[in-house]
């Protein structure tokens, strides 16, 4: 598991410029922030009709296979980053817990907790980019294991707060 997440850490490292940046900041730049770093890159995405991107977001083997050109890392990061399927069962909420969650959003909450409990073996929980904490709120009723969480957007911190 080691190797695995050095090799994840890695390519996160190495293309930082392609997914730490602020996209509705950045959408009125006149250029995208990896410009010099992957150039043929932003070529090919600013040369994409609406309908091609519209078939790139329906079939995710052929994004795989047209960013891989840009990006040959890719399959491998893809490849380490696969999860096995889990069998899950449901978490029995307490009342008033799922407050304020959208529905979809609660359901991939709830999936997520329930296989972080299945799988987890420490004593306590590290949240990481939590949002307004919902799943470190499940994590911890749970199991009864304190939450650490940590997010970078005030906003969602405080709006996590009064929930």
């Amino acid at each position: 598991m080691q190797t695995q997440f050095q090799f994840i850490n890695d390519c996160l490292i190495e293309h930082q410029p392609l997914w730490r940046f602020e996209p509705f900041q950045s959408s009125i730049q006149p250029s995208l922030p990896w410009q010099e770093t992957h150039p043929q890159l932003c070529q090919w995405l600013e040369s994409l009709s609406p309908s091609q991107i519209e078939n790139l977001k329906a079939d995710s083997d052929l994004a795989l296979d047209e960013i891989s050109v840009f990006l040959p890392d890719l399959p491998s990061l893809l490849r380490h980053t696969q999860l096995e399927s889990m069998a899950l069962d449901g978490l029995a909420l307490e009342r008033g817990l799922d407050s304020g969650i959208p529905g979809r959003k609660l359901e991939q909450i709830m999936a997520m907790g329930e296989a972080a409990i299945q799988s987890h073996q420490g004593e306590e929980w590290l949240e990481w980019c939590s949002g307004k904490g919902y799943l470190g709120r499940i994590l911890t009723t749970q199991t009864d294991q304190p939450v650490t969480s940590f997010e970078y957007q005030q906003a969602l911190c405080d709006s996590g707060q009064q929930a």
